[in-house]
């Protein structure tokens, strides 16, 4: 399974793209369920340990 990005432009279109985050920066990502159902997302450290940092997870349902 895979996803396509559409933005920023340096990653729109790209599949499955590698995100680099920077510490203490606040990033907001987005994604719309389709057809294929839920996706995952893990963050990893320098370490490769998931989860580093606090976050925030909502989902809302978009009438369409």
């Amino acid at each position: 399974m895979s996803w396509e990005s559409v933005a920023p432009s340096q990653i729109e279109g790209v599949e499955n793209p590698t995100l680099t985050l920077r510490k203490g920066e606040n990033y907001t990502i987005t994604w719309t369920e389709d057809e294929q159902g839920a996706h995952n997302l893990a963050v990893y450290g320098d370490g490769e340990s998931a989860g580093v940092g606090p976050t925030e997870v909502s989902s809302a349902n978009d009438p369409a």
